[in-house]
Order: structure tokens, then C-alpha cells, then sequence
């Protein structure tokens, strides 16, 4: 029987999951729609056309559930979007440009994360050699982000449950931040027994 080979089924699958979520649950896409289409076709403005600079108000479920799920890839976007929006100030003026930024640069990392968990799903049935250094420091590098990111994250998740706002992002990142502390120490555990073995 063929096995699925996770590291090419998981990417589309997440990164149409992200998308959808994203589209169906952003405050600001009417305001991307009413963009795209003066972009297409312009015409004048409507005196009372829709178009904030900013919404505020808390992200709806499904975004919450569309940036915890990819959480790792939306830090990823969140950092290498950085630099442009300071570069790049006039094109990020509003909340609307902001947040299509941002999902547009975590779109981008999606696939490359679920790739790598893919890939690690289809290689647990392998038998591996020693880890190299690199996957070492890799491996408790990984362990340090992610015990650094439980700490103030569930500080937040207490705050949370007194106001009720972005509980369900911030469930999902604890998530993220826990199974990175069990993935790294049971590979910290191998290194140990295969040191012993050795």
C-alpha cells in the first residue's frame, strides 16, 4: 500500500485552509473588494462608499483561527514584513494595506512550514543517522523560542479570559509553543540514548 507523502499534501491543503479563513473572516475585505474593483474598472467615488482606514475591533474566529493554525508562518511574515513597512511607509498608510500585507507575507510561508512538518511526518518511519550540529542548535534553539513564548502567552490567555478577546489565537499559539517544547526535548532524548547506546 502507497503511504501519503504528507510533505506534498499538507501545503495546498493549509494553504487553501488559510485562505479561505483569511477571505471569511477579515474585517477589512470589502475594503480590499471595493479596491480590486476601482482598480479594474475606475469610476468616481460614491459619496458614502464604505471604505475605512481602520476597523477597530478585535480579529473575528475564523482569522484568529487562520493565524494560530499557521502561527509559525505568520511570525515568519510578520518578521520579513518588517522591514518594508518601515521602508515603505506611504504604501502601508492603513489598516486595510496592513493586514492584506500581512496575510499576503504569511501566505507565503505557509506552504514552507507545512512542507517541513510534512516532510518530518514522512521521515518518523526512517531510521536517522546521528543529528549534526546544526540540527542540534536548530533543535534547542527551538526549544528556548518555544518555552520563551509559553510564558507571556499564557499570561495573556488569563487576561483573556477575564475580556474575551483573541482567546481563540492565543489557545492555538499555546498549542504551537507546547508541541515545539515536546518535539524538541524527545529529540534531545534521542541524542542522550543514542549517546549511551554509542
Amino acid at each position: 500500500m502507497r503511504r501519503i507523502a504528507y510533505r506534498f499534501v499538507l501545503p495546498p491543503v493549509q494553504l487553501a485552509l488559510y485562505l479561505v479563513l483569511v477571505w471569511h473572516g477579515c474585517n477589512y475585505r470589502l475594503v480590499w473588494q471595493d479596491r480590486c474593483e476601482r482598480w479594474i474598472a475606475p469610476h468616481a467615488p460614491i459619496g458614502d462608499r464604505w471604505d475605512p482606514t481602520w476597523i477597530d475591533g478585535p480579529a473575528s474566529v475564523a482569522e484568529q483561527l487562520a493565524e494560530g493554525i499557521d502561527a509559525p508562518a505568520a511570525l515568519g511574515g510578520a518578521l520579513a514584513l518588517a522591514p518594508l513597512v518601515s521602508a515603505f511607509r506611504s504604501a502601508f498608510r492603513d489598516g486595510a494595506s496592513r493586514e492584506l500585507a500581512s496575510h499576503a507575507a504569511t501566505a507565503l510561508f505557509v506552504p514552507f512550514l507545512w512542507y517541513l512538518i510534512g516532510r518530518r511526518l514522512d521521515r518518523r518511519r526512517i531510521v536517522h543517522n546521528p543529528p549534526t550540529v546544526v540540527e542540534k542548535v536548530a533543535t534547542v534553539a527551538g526549544l528556548v523560542m518555544a518555552a520563551l513564548v509559553t510564558v507571556p502567552i499564557v499570561g495573556s490567555i488569563i487576561l483573556t479570559f477575564r475580556f474575551g478577546e483573541l482567546l481563540v489565537g492565543r489557545l492555538l499559539i499555546l498549542a504551537w509553543a507546547i508541541g515545539g517544547i515536546l518535539v524538541a526535548s524527545s529529540g534531545i532524548r534521542r541524542w542522550r540514548m543514542r549517546t549511551v547506546v554509542g
